[in-house]
């Protein structure tokens, strides 16, 4: 596996990053948005700090080996870093950031920008990057899309904002959440869940999958999955921290049916689950 990295300052000399990484790799021109250069107190070289309307010039390297990344590293400290997103890279957090993952507000997921292939590179509003927790935002951009997004809570005794899960989904707009009190969902509006092609967070309220369950009762004389997936539905249609057990169907998809769509699942445990196919 090999790596592309970013370098400004003397790195862009091709000799010296040569030097410096034991590689000759030809850089391409690039610039780095949403960052500008800063200077270090006590130091001789710049470090880069986030400003959204600036940008930093330097050369992008491909085909970086793991061991050239830690070259110059097995000897430094852990370095310090928090509130930090690496998501996508083949191997996020490995080599000498391993152990930084998922401490310290750090991640590795999606961090649904708003619409990237357009450049448009804010935080959708149920982004694990928006504010929230300890580290405000993560990044250089704020939230811009999904604003007003509303949170329906769903009890399994009915209390809650809405009877069902099916009927929250019905009352919910895009970039809403769904939020699953703790407990075990069962029966009608509970089972067989359509997200009716939305960009809506269905989701436990806690991080641990045992604490909300949907348990479907389906057998082969009454068939049942947890949830469906086939009106086009993308990646801001999110189903995470729960449980998803006791669905049976004859035919595809048992605890899951994703046709024609690309939702995300998120620590999502999947038990006791019985389908024909898939």
């Amino acid at each position: 596996m090999t790596h592309a990295l970013f370098a400004y300052g003397t790195l862009m000399c091709a000799d010296i990053f040569h030097a410096v990484s034991g590689q000759r790799l030809a850089g391409t021109p690039a610039t780095l948005a949403g960052f500008a250069r800063h200077p270090v107190r006590g130091e001789s070289y710049p470090a880069i700090a986030p400003a959204p309307a600036a940008g930093v010039a330097g050369q992008l390297y491909r085909g970086l080996s793991a061991a050239a990344l830690s070259r110059n590293n097995t000897a430094d400290p852990v370095p310090d870093i928090s509130c930090t997103d690496i998501w996508d890279n083949g191997a996020d957090w490995s080599d000498f950031l391993a152990g930084l993952a998922a401490v310290d507000g750090n991640l590795s997921a999606d961090p649904l920008f708003c619409n990237p292939l357009f450049g448009d590179v804010g935080l959708y509003a149920t982004s694990p990057c928006a504010p929230g927790g300890d580290c405000g935002v993560i990044g250089a951009r704020p939230v811009s899309c999904g604003l007003g997004a509303v949170t329906h809570v769903v009890r399994p005794d009915g209390a809650g904002d809405h009877a069902t899960i099916q009927d929250a989904l019905n009352a919910a707009a895009d970039a809403d959440t769904v939020a699953l009190a703790d407990g075990v969902f069962t029966g009608a509006g509970n089972r067989d869940l359509d997200y009716l092609g939305k960009g809506v967070v269905v989701r436990g309220n806690a991080a641990d999958p045992a604490a909300v369950v949907i348990d479907c009762g389906g057998s082969a004389l009454e068939p049942h999955r947890g949830v469906v997936f086939a009106r086009g539905e993308t990646r801001f249609a999110v189903l995470r921290d729960l449980t998803i057990r006791n669905a049976d169907v004859a035919d595809d998809g048992g605890a899951l049916h994703i046709t024609d769509a690309s939702p995300r699942i998120e620590n999502v445990v999947f038990t006791a689950n019985h389908a024909g196919r898939g």
